[in-house]
């Protein structure tokens, strides 16, 4: 069963693939346990995907004000950082089978 706090495997189209673990992130000694909005992007933009920090105003998440300054804990932020990865639907790319096929034709002349 898949938890927001360990997860370590996610398909897509039937390929697993191993995803950071959440719960050792967040309890990581080197990593501070509050963060501002530009050093939350960073973190997630490392483990995850590209973000703004600007991007993190509409999360829902609760940031608290010290000195003039946001910072949210780590733990929720990677953990909706996870729920919408696992949330976006899997896309497949490439070339298609005719587009390719009547160039192919056209080479042959």
């Amino acid at each position: 069963m898949f938890t927001l706090r360990n997860a370590t495997e996610r398909t897509a189209m039937n390929i697993k693939y191993p995803g950071p673990d959440t719960a050792k992130i967040a309890e990581d000694r080197t990593r501070p346990a509050r963060v501002n909005r530009k050093r939350g992007a960073q973190i997630i933009t490392d483990l995850y995907f590209p973000i703004s920090h600007r991007t993190l105003e509409t999360w829902p998440i609760a940031w608290r004000y010290v000195n003039g300054r946001a910072t949210c804990d780590i733990g929720d932020l990677l953990i909706l950082a996870e729920a919408k990865l696992n949330a976006a639907p899997p896309l497949m790319g490439g070339r298609k089978a005719g587009r390719h096929q009547k160039e192919e034709n056209f080479s042959t002349l």
